[in-house]
């Protein structure tokens, strides 16, 4: 294990140490200063510096490229500040986070970037606006932290992807399937680019059934996927919402026939309670640093964050470990692929030389309502 990750676990071990004293949120020292009241508000610029004095400032700036106004509001505030509580409970002291609305035009954007001259970009959260903001970081030579997790985004010089990719999902259940003497694995999947994606992962499994597309699933589509099946017959099913219910429905009593393997995308409430999935398997992000992560930040903020939170979090102990480098080249491509890795709230991961990430993660059997873990993650890779 690298001293980066070492470093990195040993902050966050720190971090469960953490007594329950109520958490004031940091005020990011940059040109507009946000407040956020609570969940459903839209952060409002409460203080603006007109005396900023780009020489003053001594350490890393990062620019945060999230949704601050607008319908994905809520998920530019989890993003926002989950990366205050994490550079709370990491002292990181001489970070400067410059929040950015994505929701403006792209020269209003790239002109705040001209601007503030950050030492790179952590975000966008979409793919749209990954391809649209992207340009610029590679026209001034900074690396950018994407919190997407679109395939079709990987191949570009240091354009780096923190988003959990499909692949890693599925790819982790089905080879504990495997292990388990599940041989015959077929997956049921959307006739969409997620779907596609998911398939181009799963090149051991053979036989891959569609539905047409959105969520309209055909008992027939459901009924090809379960058909003759064995005691070693496992169906994947990498799908959640209204999709994931609807093929439930359509399952019925065949459902009981086979093992049904997930995604994370199965972590809600209604698919643990859901019948149809009593027993099942899927992989996720381990639970154990997660679940004192979402304890703490629902003390500080006053809310249950989302799971995109973690990323947030997990964005600035990345820049942290970087920072504590004694080189130079501190942002760039080399020192981010370093396969040692990182370890994060939502568990060890690494970037590949694409910008696309592996990651450690845990497979879960859910049981009576409630989601065990039933193969934690390793801590290293």
């Amino acid at each position: 294990m690298s001293k980066k990750h070492k470093y990195i676990f040993s902050v966050l071990f720190a971090m469960l140490l953490v007594g329950c004293n109520t958490y004031k949120a940091t005020q990011p020292k940059v040109v507009e200063i946000y407040k956020s009241p609570d969940e459903r508000a839209t952060l409002e610029v409460i203080e603006e510096s007109s005396a900023y004095n780009q020489q003053a400032v001594i350490g890393t700036k990062v620019a945060l490229l999230i949704p601050l106004s607008g319908k994905d509001t809520k998920v530019g505030k989890n993003i926002f500040d989950a990366t205050q509580q994490a550079v709370s409970d990491l002292k990181f002291s001489n970070l400067h986070i410059i929040p950015i609305d994505t929701t403006h035009s792209t020269h209003a954007i790239t002109a705040t970037l001209d601007a503030q001259r950050p030492d790179i970009i952590v975000g966008p959260v979409f793919a749209r606006d990954v391809t649209r903001l992207y340009p610029y970081a590679r026209k001034n030579n900074l690396c950018m932290i994407a919190f997407s997790n679109d395939q079709s985004l990987t191949g570009q010089n240091c354009l780096m992807l923190l988003g959990i990719m499909p692949s890693a999902n599925v790819n982790r259940v089905v080879d504990y399937a495997r292990a388990r003497n599940f041989v015959d694995i077929r997956a049921l999947l959307p006739r969409n680019r997620y779907g596609e994606t998911v398939a181009q992962s799963l090149s051991d499994v053979k036989t891959q059934y569609y539905w047409a597309n959105g969520d309209i699933i055909k008992k027939s589509d459901v009924a090809s996927a379960v058909a003759s099946p064995s005691v070693n017959t496992a169906l994947l099913i990498p799908e959640g919402g209204t999709s994931l219910a609807n093929i439930a429905a359509e399952l019925g009593d065949n459902g009981k026939m086979v093992k049904l393997l997930g995604s994370g995308l199965w972590e809600e409430e209604k698919t643990f309670k859901n019948p149809a999935f009593n027993g099942a398997w899927y992989a996720s992000v381990p639970g154990k640093n997660r679940e004192v992560f979402e304890r703490k930040f629902a003390r500080s903020f006053g809310y249950k964050p989302l799971k995109i939170a973690t990323l947030g979090y997990d964005a600035v102990a990345l820049l942290s470990a970087l920072t504590a480098q004694t080189s130079k080249d501190k942002f760039t491509k080399t020192a981010l692929v370093d396969p040692a890795g990182f370890m994060g709230i939502a568990g060890a991961f690494r970037f590949r030389h694409d910008g696309s990430n592996e990651r450690l993660l845990s497979v879960y059997e859910i049981t009576e309502g409630k989601a065990i873990e039933i193969s934690p993650a390793p801590d290293h890779f």
